[in-house]
């Protein structure tokens, strides 16, 4: 029996790894992303300095490239602010993992990428960090972390992250490692590492 096409691409990154799938993915959507009919309105939010419409003139898995293809084009703290939007409403970060972690590396010192607020909230918490993640056994070194276990628990049962969930893994993170820390979400209170500056990572439930 010849597998179907959803157990051929997970076959495809079990075989490959994730480098291979996403520039297949890349390739599946185009050189640049541009959804059709929308080059008008994306000339258009370009030339107003509307970054977050142009951006969502693309597909979101264009994002990260359309973010680079921008940066000498905008100041650095109108940057910030469109690298801030694009994380919050992407999807399957996992797909660009390496655009991700070079543009957020260069974001990081930036204003604009947290708000006064959140980065006032940020000073004043305890360092280290303890951080959970909804996830599953193969995505448990993501880049997105909360410091609400609960929050992190219900993004797990809503499928949030992209691939079927079945635990909450907590971890300690100095805050120096931090690239960013958000409340677009209230109560999510969401924390950007890399998976690499994350300690003693251990699963705490499992759903």
């Amino acid at each position: 029996m010849n597998p179907d096409n959803g157990e051929m691409d997970a076959l495809r990154r079990e075989i490959f790894g994730e480098q291979l799938h996403c520039k297949c993915q890349q390739e599946l959507l185009g050189i640049n992303g541009l959804k059709d009919g929308k080059e008008a309105e994306a000339a258009e939010a370009k030339a107003s300095g509307d970054l977050f419409g142009y951006l969502n003139c693309h597909d979101k898995r264009h994002w990260p490239a359309v973010l680079e293809s921008l940066i000498a084009e905008t100041s650095p703290e109108e940057w910030a602010k469109a690298v801030r939007d694009a994380w919050i409403y992407s999807d399957e970060i996992w797909i660009n993992k390496g655009k991700w972690k070079s543009i957020l590396t260069r974001a990081k010192e930036l204003r604009g990428l947290m708000s006064d607020v959140e980065v006032s909230k940020f000073e004043q918490l305890a360092d280290p960090l303890t951080i959970y993640r909804g996830c599953n056994e193969r995505n448990t070194e993501g880049m997105s972390w909360s410091l609400d276990p609960n929050w992190a628990k219900a993004v797990a049962r809503a499928g949030a992250v992209g691939q079927e969930a079945d635990r909450v893994v907590r971890g300690l993170a100095r805050k120096v490692d931090v690239l960013a820390y958000f409340e677009e979400h209230g109560e999510e209170q969401e924390v950007i590492i890399f998976p690499e500056f994350v300690d003693q990572v251990e699963v705490i439930e499992r759903l």
